[in-house]
This record gives structure tokens, C-alpha cells and sequence, in this order.
């Protein structure tokens, strides 16, 4: 299975309440209606975490992890062709609306299982 995991941070204008709502329910709404049948069919899970602060003097260096699944490389590059194409700009736009994308950090992984279910 390959992961791609996108070390997320907030705009600083706005609230991590905010946050959450144009990300979980927007921008995940949005997502769901521009993205191609072909282009999302392989992505086998979209999950998004939330930094928690458990009390600590520092806030978490990120707000936010989103991991998208995938079947293969193959359909990596395709969904960041469209995604970087014309086709794509409307969620590129969205994210703008959000995102501080001049932090984000975005990490391509091949799981490797240690410890089974």
C-alpha cells in the first residue's frame, strides 16, 4: 500500500474550529464532487487527523495530518496530473482558503507491516 501523508498547518486567521470545518466538511464536499471517478477510484482511504494539545506549553508543529491509500505509483501520478492541471485548480483554489500551503509538508510512503491486526 502506498500512503501519501500532508503535514498540514492552519491559516493563522482562523480558528482550528474553522479549520475543521473547511477541511472535514467543505473542502471534503467539494472533493467529492469535482474529482473524476477514474482519478479518485484508486485513493482507498482519505482520513484526516487533528493535532490534539494534551496540555503541553507548545502547540503541536502541525494542526493537521491528512493520509490518502493508494493501490500503486501509478495512480499517484495520475490523480497529481489532474490535480496540478486545469481540472484541479478549483480544489487548489479551495485549499487556499485555508491552508498555509508554505508549510505543508507532503511525505509519499510504502508501508511496510510490523505488527499485523
Amino acid at each position: 500500500m502506498i500512503k501519501i501523508f500532508g503535514l498540514l498547518k492552519k491559516k493563522s486567521d482562523i480558528t482550528m474550529d474553522e479549520f475543521r470545518q473547511r477541511w472535514y466538511v467543505d473542502h471534503a464536499s467539494l472533493a467529492r464532487k469535482v474529482i473524476p471517478y477514474d482519478i479518485d477510484s484508486p485513493c482507498r482511504r482519505w482520513v484526516q487527523n487533528y493535532a490534539v494539545n494534551l496540555g503541553g506549553k507548545k502547540d503541536p508543529p502541525f494542526d493537521a495530518i491528512g493520509e490518502t491509500w493508494w493501490d500503486d505509483f501509478e495512480a499517484i501520478k495520475r490523480w497529481a496530473d489532474w490535480y496540478e492541471g486545469d481540472d484541479g485548480k478549483v480544489l487548489r483554489d479551495d485549499e487556499d482558503r485555508f491552508l498555509d500551503k508554505s508549510r505543508r509538508v507532503i511525505l509519499v510512503t510504502d508501508e511496510q507491516i510490523v505488527k499485523p491486526r
